[in-house]
């Protein structure tokens, strides 16, 4: 049973996108803009079989027939209203993009779509793998053990800061810095060797989220713009291999930090993993120019790996009867757009924050 309905979600996304379209950067959200949602479920594992839980409704925005956003409604009512929301098209409309994709692996996409916590959307294939939307990749099925598992995080991450004496969030209400890159990889994969930059690599056509996201961080304090393609290739190619990603682009929560140990900038870095004082850090580091990478586990699936990393540019908080929540401003590394997505604080299971600085 769906906890929300889908003419209450669509009432919820409409007030939504009235009290959002009131910003500059929404300005073109309007409430008679929402269009038909597809419901987004979870897989839980039931025995040897797989059952699907709906998680989340998702809308597509739209201004005199194009595509100008979406919004994210929570479904379950374990948590806060409005998920997410962002100016990329809504995840169902990249269906076809990722059919194409399943189809040239010998895969059968299913109209079954997933929604995995964070910004982080897919579909299901006939023969078993997970196909994510907004990077085209596909990995093992990301399976929770239970609903329960999957309601937003409220007991590892401490606003207040590990130490109950972080900064006020309420002191600023919207940051972001400017000239952070938003990029993907755009390189392929499966020779024997790698070409660090453009030219194929010697694992899969993806080359992970996370090497992707410290890519966004790192090439904000070396300045190396969207527009150059082989110095971002050979950036995220590196760091593929300083993190340790596998083939299929997973990397162990343990090697999140080992940005650290890149060295072929014109900069050393430094960087941090930790679970607790998510907001106070995320505050204090964009206050200070410093971009962060989130690493967010929608919950405990099969692989330890399994979840996604964003590049985090900025925070807000919504102060009304709807989206009174804390939303952090995150390049998702997909390049499915150039504007960051929002997403609520605490959307995850599970999370960790990596920070990283320059020496």
């Amino acid at each position: 049973m769906v906890s929300v309905k889908k003419r209450e979600a669509k009432k919820l996304a409409r007030k939504a996108a009235d009290i959002l379209g009131n910003r500059d950067e929404y300005s073109d959200w309007r409430s008679q803009g929402i269009r038909r949602p597809e419901l987004f479920m979870a897989q839980i594992e039931n025995g040897q079989s797989v059952s699907y839980k709906p998680r989340a409704w998702v809308f597509p925005i739209e201004n005199r027939g194009d595509d100008v956003g979406y919004i994210t409604i929570d479904a379950t009512k374990s948590g806060s209203t409005v998920l997410a929301y962002g100016r990329s098209s809504a995840p169902q409309r990249y269906y076809d993009e990722a059919g194409a994709t399943a189809n040239s692996r010998g895969l059968s996409a299913q109209r079954m779509f997933l929604y995995n916590g964070g910004v982080e959307f897919g579909i299901v294939s006939k023969e078993g793998p997970y196909i994510d939307l907004r990077g085209g990749y596909v990995r093992e099925k990301p399976l929770a053990k239970n609903m329960e598992s999957l309601s937003p995080d409220s007991g590892t991450v401490n606003i207040a800061g590990k130490d109950g004496d972080g900064d006020d969030w309420e002191r600023s209400t919207d940051e972001e810095i400017t000239g952070v890159p938003n990029w993907t990889e755009s390189d392929g994969g499966g020779v024997s060797s790698t070409n660090y930059g453009n030219g194929r690599d010697a694992w899969g056509g993806w080359d992970g989220c996370v090497p992707i996201a410290s890519s966004m961080v790192i090439g904000y304090h070396e300045d190396i713009s969207r527009r150059e393609e082989d110095k971002k290739n050979a950036l995220i190619d590196h760091l593929h291999d300083i993190h340790n990603t596998d083939d299929d682009g997973n990397t162990d929560r343990l090697d999140l930090d080992n940005v650290k140990n890149y060295s072929r900038g014109q900069y050393s870095y430094d960087a941090n993993r930790d679970k607790f004082g998510v907001a106070s850090s995320i505050h204090e580091y964009i206050k200070n120019d410093r971009p962060v990478v989130l690493s967010m586990v929608g919950g405990p699936y099969s692989s330890l790996t399994s979840g996604h990393a964003v590049t985090v540019v900025g925070y807000d908080h919504e102060s009304n009867a709807l989206l009174d929540d804390h939303y952090y401003k995150a390049h998702h590394g997909q390049n499915k757009a150039r504007h960051p997505d929002q997403v609520t604080h605490g959307n995850w299971v599970e999370s960790y924050l990596v920070r990283i600085w320059k020496e």
